[in-house]
């Protein structure tokens, strides 16, 4: 199994689906896009010259934006019990 794979693996499970292709830009060189989206809206793109790179940036994104909403959720309910 490839490390890409892993990584779309444990994405999957996290609740996103995935897309990814591989174009050759004007360049010449070959590229890889990906996206991430849920069923709440979220969508995340991303652009590399490796496969592996472009779901290791996927992975960063959607867990930084997955402990943001984690933090904004505890913050609003900390809000919520002040009196």
């Amino acid at each position: 199994m490839n490390y890409w794979e892993i990584i779309a693996g444990k994405l999957g499970k996290s609740g996103w689906t995935l897309g990814c292709v591989s174009t050759v830009d004007s360049n010449g060189q070959t590229i890889f896009v990906a996206d991430a989206h849920r069923g709440d809206g979220k969508l995340f793109v991303v652009r590399a010259d490796e496969k592996l790179s472009v779901f290791v940036e996927l992975e960063k994104v959607t867990h930084n934006d997955s402990h943001r909403s984690q933090l904004l959720a505890y913050r609003a309910i900390a809000r919520l019990s002040v009196p």
